[in-house]
């Protein structure tokens, strides 16, 4: 070994961002996650526009998202997609130009060729994975890693930690939020996330900030269909398979539950009061996991952890983009804006003040979109029972289903 560059002397030459903040989010729902990891963007975001007027030194906070399935025929509703990630940060207010999938089948990061990432000409904020980043790409404007696959896949997020870790131009800004970065992961073990980061640190040394990993993405395997043989018991056995119907002026057409079911809910008049009743008051309890590792001063242990208060900046609760995060439940967003109107009074009724409510604003939302989708769920019901439409129970031979048949066989 001729030279030997240890964590803490890049940290002092202030190459890379330390601390790094871990918020290890427990909820099952991705999007709640997504929608923390947004929130500190934006915060990122605001800090870099206030460097930029003060100092005039540019800095464009970007967001890695690491998701379980990027190839197109993997989309289904039992993984995250990369697809879904763009459709939802599409409703959340960003454009085709802010957004980049970063894929061995898709490449948007050559879109035109061979962007450059750290002009104040690209608009790109958001770059979505599986796990081609590992190798050979370096953006010193990454700060938020939302891993949402960690559960799954937790060596490969440990690898792209790697990827928000320098510090733009070699320079600390002075400003502690712009000299940090941030990982958010869903549904992971937390002591397992810091254990990970922790021992891929380490062993990296910090030395080399290019992680020399595979670049072994499956993403583009496809899916081989498989033939199923009967027992001799059901070998003859005619099967049939259900099919529900739906009459169209005497024509009868397949039930589409997106269009004939869920756009004829009404939510006018809706009262989100248990919605309300559900939400916590006690900020602590959703903040209490928030995990920081910083570089050691002295011993053995390069980084250590620790677990620290909540952020004390005032937050403000955004009721347009809480509209924004039901609209794929409520599709008017004129009524969307009364329900989340009515929550916030039914809040306000039970002590909380506007900064209670910017503080747990991510809580709120992932709460009301819960209460939503249960609701939906009870109102879809019962429209499906009172439609005189719907022609049930209807069956046919599954020889007319052969042709779909191979796809499900294909997922076991």
């Amino acid at each position: 070994m001729l030279v030997d560059v240890t964590g803490r002397e890049l940290d002092r030459e202030g190459m890379i961002k330390m601390p790094l903040n871990l918020d290890p989010r427990q909820g099952t729902d991705w999007k709640a996650t997504l929608n923390a990891a947004l929130g500190k963007l934006n915060e990122l975001d605001g800090q870099a526009c206030k460097l930029n007027a003060n100092a005039g030194r540019y800095i464009r906070p970007m967001m890695l998202v690491q998701v379980e399935r990027t190839g197109k025929d993997q989309r289904d509703n039992k993984y995250i997609h990369a697809e879904d990630v763009k459709d939802w940060l599409l409703t959340a207010g960003f454009d085709e130009a802010e957004i980049a999938i970063k894929t061995a089948e898709q490449n948007d990061l050559n879109q035109p060729e061979n962007q450059d990432l750290l002009s104040p000409l690209n608009r790109v904020r958001v770059i979505i994975t599986k796990q081609a980043l590992q190798e050979g790409w370096d953006c010193p404007f990454a700060y938020v890693l939302c891993a949402l696959a960690a559960s799954s896949n937790l060596k490969a997020m440990t690898q792209l930690v790697g990827r928000i870790l320098r510090q733009p131009h070699a320079l600390k800004t002075g400003i502690a939020a712009l000299d940090e970065c941030h990982v958010i992961t869903h549904h992971a073990a937390t002591a397992d996330v810091v254990d990970a980061i922790k021992n891929g640190l380490e062993q990296d040394g910090l030395g080399d900030l290019v992680l020399q990993i595979s670049q072994d993405d499956s993403s583009s395997a496809k899916k081989v269909a498989r033939k199923i043989k009967r027992r001799p018991e059901f070998e003859k056995t005619e099967i049939y398979l259900p099919k529900v119907m739906r009459a169209d002026d005497g024509d009868l057409r397949e039930l589409d539950y997106e269009t004939d079911i869920v756009s004829a809910i009404d939510w006018r008049g809706f009262e989100p009061k248990d919605i309300a009743a559900r939400i916590p008051d006690n900020a602590q309890a959703a903040e209490s996991q928030l995990q920081r590792i910083k570089l050691a001063d002295d011993g053995d242990e390069l980084f250590v952890g620790e677990v620290v208060a909540a952020n004390s900046e005032t937050l403000a609760f955004d009721a347009a983009h809480a509209v924004r995060m039901i609209s794929d439940i409520v599709l008017n967003p004129f009524v969307g804006m009364e329900i989340v109107g009515n929550l916030l009074k039914a809040l306000k009724r039970r002590g909380f003040d506007d900064e209670k409510l910017g503080r747990l604003a991510s809580l709120i939302i992932e709460e009301l979109g819960k209460g939503l989708d249960a609701e939906r769920t009870a109102r879809a019901e019962k429209l499906f029972k009172d439609d005189g439409d719907v022609v049930q129970g209807t069956l046919i031979l599954m020889s007319e289903w052969k042709a779909k048949l191979p796809d499900y066989l294909a997922d076991g």
